[in-house]
């Protein structure tokens, strides 16, 4: 699951340049980026919430 975070979160960080909405994308990245550094430190329900974000990017 976090392999599948952390490529969400590349991909995010690849419109960066090019999407108006840039600033909600890097935010977006930034939380799910620490969300997957802090995996063994969050609840389930956060982690199953990250991980549906990151699929519906």
């Amino acid at each position: 699951m976090v392999t599948n975070i952390l490529s969400a979160v590349g991909q995010l960080r690849a419109r960066l340049k090019s999407d108006p909405a840039a600033m909600t994308f890097n935010a977006t990245a930034n939380l799910l980026e620490h969300i997957a550094g802090t995996w063994d430190q969050q609840d389930n329900q956060t982690r199953q919430r990250a991980y549906i974000l990151s699929q519906s990017l």
